[in-house]
């Protein structure tokens, strides 16, 4: 089986590098000449995920007619906010046998599609032949085998199964589920909750703050989970609760850091220039504005990402965005 991983960030790498002990022929697709050369003379990813070499059973390509000439299953591991433009690229190369799976946890900032809509709305793909996988996977945990789990999720169970086999290892878990819908839209939320437990710890409040924050963050997904028809289960799921967990606890997170600068008084430009180095993605940022207008489409209204919403704009401060959290009308917690 030929299998191609479309983006050479963190995330890309590290699946590829995962990949690499099965016995398939893995390709690596980089964006740039620079990237592909440093990785082919180094067998390492020195400016998305330095410290990790890429062995030497990995291809790596350049140009996309190359990189998917008899690809079974194609790997989407481009950020959210380039995943347009690079799918263009790919359009007239793909081939009737090539299975999708997308790993970007997004959410297109004018639209409100998902990262699998995009790819099923540029590509023309059907429904049975997307997956997304998502969970709380940090790439250096993942490329460093530490134990992982995970949830790949699709309308067709024969690439679920398919897809848990391929990627499970003794170090990366894998569950299966048809809730395509929840699994990526929790990946997408949590990033943004991770935000505001950034921005709590950055203005100097405590763990009652920020298990509140979490908390109301999850009643605020389970309100949207509810209008878009997902699934109750994939909110305590690995998905959702599991990556809320991660994200908002750990330093790893480019959300929750870049969360914490805008607590202490950063403005989003100055804040995003410090963690988005060398183009990184914070998947939380970019997709607040989509998230929002999805929400807003549902009738569902979603208080703290509004609140965040207006930090990120320079609008209001952490303390003033918190207070009127705090005093909203008092109600019944369920």
């Amino acid at each position: 089986m030929k299998i191609m991983v479309m983006g050479a960030g963190a995330w890309g790498t590290s699946l590829a590098i995962l990949l690499s002990s099965k016995p398939h022929e893995i390709t690596l697709w980089a964006n740039n000449r620079q990237l592909y050369d440093t990785i082919l003379s180094d067998r390492q990813n020195t400016t998305y995920f330095p410290g990790y070499r890429i062995p030497d059973n990995v291809s790596v390509e350049l140009d996309p007619l190359t990189a998917t000439r008899d690809v079974d299953i194609l790997i989407s591991a481009v950020p959210g906010k380039y995943l347009r433009s690079v799918s263009r690229e790919f359009m007239t190369y793909l081939e009737n046998q090539t299975e999708v799976l997308s790993v970007t946890k997004g959410i297109d900032h004018e639209t409100s599609q998902t990262m699998s809509q995009v790819l099923r709305e540029e590509w023309g793909l059907a429904d049975d032949k997307v997956a997304v996988l998502s969970g709380p996977n940090f790439a250096r945990e993942v490329a460093e085998g530490m134990p992982t789990a995970s949830v790949v999720a699709s309308s067709n169970r024969k690439l679920t199964e398919k897809l848990q086999s391929l990627l499970s290892t003794d170090t990366f878990r894998v569950y299966t589920s048809e809730d395509i819908v929840g699994v990526e839209l929790g990946g997408v939320i949590k990033n943004i909750v991770a935000i505001g437990a950034g921005i709590i710890e950055g203005a100097g409040y405590g763990a009652n703050t920020k298990s509140a924050l979490i908390v109301r963050g999850l009643e605020e997904i389970s309100r949207l989970f509810k209008a878009v028809g997902a699934k109750e289960p994939t909110l305590r799921g690995l998905s959702c609760l599991g990556d809320v967990v991660a994200t908002c606890t750990s330093d790893l997170s480019r959300n929750k850091s870049f969360g914490k600068l805008l607590g202490e008084g950063l403005t989003m430009q100055q804040a995003r220039s410090k963690i988005s180095v060398a183009g990184k993605a914070i998947e939380g940022l970019d997709s607040l504005e989509g998230l929002l207008k999805l929400a807003g489409r549902c009738f569902v209204r979603l208080p703290i990402a509004e609140e965040i919403m207006s930090i990120v704009n320079s609008q209001t401060s952490a303390s003033s965005a918190i207070s009127r959290l705090m005093k909203r009308e008092l109600k019944s917690e369920s």
